[in-house]
């Protein structure tokens, strides 16, 4: 995992016969380092600035951001290392997770309080950032080449926690995500606008079979109450990503601080292909003004 674009602009020290079959390498940090958006989603092309030249591939080897571990995972640390109570207004066993920032109220809507409600912030923060960013890189099937998520799992108790496995093998929410986010052919969506306000599904297929007459379905609920839902037919290509339809999503999300995100991906037999659910937390409507934002 080099990074050389995004780090140290070295210069080629191929042969310049050998360049054109180079596949380089990029770290997009965006919602990680750097200045954070309230929207997970609104970050530009992983290949906007991690970029192989002349219209190679590029892989992409570094990108994320932190979420503590579980309260039960904590309580596995060595003794000198025990954490506190986690109703305590205290971090524990961090070193970028910090209070009360833009990560922290994206995560949990509001301000959050105790250690308890700072590791569900930073878990739901990393969750969404990783849903949206690797959604991105799935879409772009002719621009990236592969993607190496930094890290998989902690082997010991670390205070740097960029894993979404703990050492004690419990998985982090943004575990989740990856795992329906990386199945072979799968409907995804791409959210935009502000809360967001809209979501334009595709369908990503890694496969080399395409699936005529495929059913792609899709449902928006909250408290089980289904309030958005509908269906569309969908020839879907070999070894590519197809664009379904954008779903308007603001009668809901302008009205409900989150909601649930249903999808389904069914054969022209009806067999279902695939699965993917998601909690979309909207952005907490002071984040939307900007003098706000730039206060937090």
């Amino acid at each position: 995992i080099s990074g050389r674009f995004t780090h140290s602009r070295k210069p080629w020290d191929l042969p310049e016969e050998l360049r054109a079959n180079a596949i380089d390498d990029g770290h997009p940090y965006s919602g990680w380092y750097g200045k954070v958006l309230p929207q997970t989603w609104r970050y530009g092309s992983p290949l906007e600035h991690n970029t192989g030249g002349g219209g190679r591939m590029v892989t992409l080897g570094e990108f994320g951001a932190e979420a503590l571990d579980g309260y039960e995972t904590m309580k596995t640390y060595p003794p000198q290392f025990a954490p506190p109570p986690p109703d305590t207004d205290t971090l524990w066993a961090c070193s970028q997770v910090q209070k009360h920032d833009v990560k922290q109220l994206i995560g949990l809507g509001r301000n959050p309080t105790n250690l308890a409600e700072y590791i569900e912030a930073s878990q739901n923060y990393q969750e969404a950032l990783l849903a949206d960013r690797v959604i991105q890189m799935r879409l772009l099937p002719r621009g990236v080449a592969g993607y190496f998520h930094f890290h998989f799992m902690d082997v010991v108790p670390v205070f740097w926690p960029k894993s979404i496995v703990s050492h004690d093998h419990r998985p982090k929410k943004a575990y989740y995500q990856l795992a329906q986010i990386n199945q072979p052919v799968v409907l995804l969506p791409r959210l935009s606008g502000e809360r967001p306000d809209a979501m334009t599904l595709w369908v990503a297929n890694d496969l080399p079979e395409a699936f005529a007459g495929a059913t792609a379905r899709w449902a928006v609920s909250r408290a089980g109450e289904r309030l958005v839902q509908g269906e569309q037919k969908i020839d879907v290509s070999a070894t590519g990503a197809v664009e379904v339809r954008t779903i308007d999503l603001k009668p809901v999300t302008w009205k409900y601080p989150d909601c649930q995100l249903q999808l389904t991906l069914t054969d022209a037999a009806g067999g279902v292909i695939s699965r993917y659910q998601r909690q979309v937390r909207c952005v907490p409507k002071p984040l939307l003004k900007e003098e706000i934002r730039d206060r937090v």
